[in-house]
């Protein structure tokens, strides 16, 4: 017999469970797979790990699971992160960024 904040849980739902957590975290893997451009994948991180969030705080009100109530914060914190990464995306060359790294530490060769 299942208690009614049970029957609530989106985790044991079909459909909220594929649209909520599987579908974004496929998403987070074919960007990873793929190599996309670092604004392309913040974007993307940032919706799949947004909609991650939401799912868990809005599941986490819905039936009080605690783990949702921890991981909620947290994917939405990676969110931020993902789409301020972004938009502000270091140069694609790993030789540029070393020296802009040199640069701002003071070691720049002169």
């Amino acid at each position: 017999m299942t208690s009614p904040a049970s029957s609530l849980d989106w985790v044991h739902q079909r459909l909220p469970s594929l649209l909520v957590w599987k579908l974004p975290v496929a998403v987070l893997v074919a960007s990873a797979i793929f190599e996309l451009a670092a604004p392309a994948r913040g974007v993307l991180w940032g919706l799949a790990f947004g909609t991650m969030g939401l799912g868990c705080a809005r599941n986490a009100r819905r039936c009080g699971r605690l783990h949702c109530s921890f991981t909620g914060p947290i994917f939405l914190g990676l969110a931020a992160g993902s789409l301020l990464h972004g938009a502000a995306s270091p140069p694609e060359s790993g030789r540029e960024c070393g020296h802009l790294r040199a640069k701002r530490a003071g070691f720049e060769k002169r």
